[in-house]
């Protein structure tokens, strides 16, 4: 297994190990995850990352993931339109139109991948443009 071009070792359970083969595939699962919530906020290592709609939602980033989080409701939305880690968030003056920004990256062969800035609407949470892929 990889995680951002790294080998990840996993032990095998030692009653499995005389049966297991990595030749052997098995289906993928007709379920899909679903993300509910989202915990934590990086605050350690970024600055003004954190902005109030005026939807009433606050919007800041946690890894990859731009939330977009309701006090009133108690709800949380996402944007899960980047691979690698957000760094940077800024809002447009409409208050509407989100830019958010993400670290380079490595793929699971170890090539570099650039960093890139994702503008999106906060609304229904579609990418509007994609700069510097």
């Amino acid at each position: 297994m990889f995680l951002r071009g790294r080998p990840v070792p996993m032990m095998i359970p030692d009653e499995l190990a005389p049966t297991y083969s990595l030749d052997t595939r098995s289906e993928l699962p007709s379920c899909r995850l679903k993300l509910e919530w989202v915990y934590g906020y990086r605050g350690r290592d970024c600055r003004a990352n954190l902005y109030l709609l005026p939807t009433g939602e606050i919007v800041y980033f946690v890894a990859s993931v731009a939330v977009l989080y309701s006090v009133e409701e108690q709800r949380q939305r996402h944007y899960l339109g980047h691979n690698d880690d957000i760094k940077c968030l800024a809002i447009h003056p409409d208050m509407v139109t989100i830019a958010t920004g993400q670290v380079a990256g490595t793929t699971k062969e170890g090539k570099p991948l650039p960093p890139h800035v994702r503008i999106w609407d906060s609304v229904s949470l579609s990418t509007l443009h994609v700069l510097g892929l």
